[in-house]
């Protein structure tokens, strides 16, 4: 049984399967074993906020093909301020005052949101994650790869919810409050709030930070934010009708569901080159699993004359479904 090789975003998978020709003499690759855990899950009623293992997976491959796939390029902010290297945001969005709403009203202002930034900004890859704050509202991981300055994402963003009054509860709250009790709820010193604070009352407090905003240039960046990503909800406080009525935990964008990963080669075709990447301290390490051999790469260790192979591969995979490269 010949080894085949299958290329994802951040590892190469090996796995031994049987074949057969047939008539024309096409070879076929027989996928002849299924786990009988996964059978199980498929049978099982979703009750959580949590992620299934099929889901975590396709995530990070999802947002390891936006990075991969989003060259580096420099994007001016200012006339003293760039950012170099740029590939893709991590945005959180969050909501300024105490849900009282349903999750799935909430996820309408998001549907809102994300509708802007394909009509404006011309979005085409994204993921979206849901997930629950420790004073249980609900918030939103958001990956994009283009360049949309924080302004703008917060004043869209503030727009959407507000169609619920999320951002007019905040503001007669905050006005509220003195110096001092803004000092308090920050649990700062006054002279360390109080420009913040004039700025607020300057707007009557209608611009609340509810947008947190980083830029990824580089794959350690992608492993850092990813985790965030993966937080594990806690569900045991939560009533049995929200997790049954919470809905969507995460989604894509279409090109990146549609975006499969079934291009494979024989191990013997490019056994030289993965000897190469393995020989480079510290770019691979690699795990046996029962049915096959993964080697997750480190993409920023491997020299670009090395890496052009996969690259090849990857970005040849990508235009076969038409990918909207950023």
């Amino acid at each position: 049984m010949p080894e085949i090789v299958q290329f994802y975003p951040n590892r190469l998978s090996i796995t031994r399967r049987k074949t057969y020709r047939n008539q024309d003499g096409a070879i076929r690759i027989v996928n002849n074993y299924c786990s009988l855990k996964s059978i199980k899950n498929l049978k099982r009623k979703k009750s959580s906020v949590n992620l299934s293992k099929s889901s975590i997976r396709n995530i990070k491959d999802s947002i390891m093909s936006m990075y991969v796939l989003s060259q580096p390029r420099t994007v001016k902010i200012n006339a003293k301020k760039n950012i170099y290297n740029f590939r893709q945001s991590f945005i959180t969005l969050t909501l300024p005052s105490m849900q009282i709403h349903s999750d799935v009203e909430i996820k309408v202002c998001l549907d809102r949101f994300l509708t802007i930034l394909r009509n404006n900004f011309k979005i085409k890859n994204y993921v979206w994650k849901a997930e629950l704050q420790k004073n249980e509202n609900i918030h939103f991981h958001l990956t994009i790869d283009k360049y949309i300055h924080y302004n703008a994402l917060r004043y869209y963003w503030n727009k959407s919810i507000n169609r619920l009054g999320y951002v007019d509860r905040y503001s007669v709250k905050m006005q509220k409050l003195s110096l001092n009790g803004y000092a308090r709820l920050r649990q700062k010193s006054i002279n360390d709030v109080r420009d913040v604070y004039v700025r607020g009352v300057r707007s009557k407090w209608s611009t609340p930070n509810s947008v947190d905003v980083k830029s990824v240039r580089n794959n350690n960046d992608v492993s850092v934010y990813l985790s965030k990503y993966f937080a594990k909800a806690d569900d045991n406080n939560l009533d049995e009708d929200r997790l049954s009525n919470f809905g969507k935990v995460w989604s894509r964008s279409q090109s990146l569901s549609r975006l499969k990963y079934k291009n494979k080669i024989y191990l013997d075709d490019i056994k030289d080159w993965i000897d190469k990447v393995v020989s480079i301290k510290k770019a691979t390490y690699t795990i046996n699993y029962d049915y096959c051999k993964v080697i997750y790469l480190r993409l920023y260790l491997i020299p670009r004359s090395i890496l052009e192979q996969f690259n090849i591969m990857l970005f040849g995979n990508a235009k076969m479904y038409n990918y909207p490269f950023p």
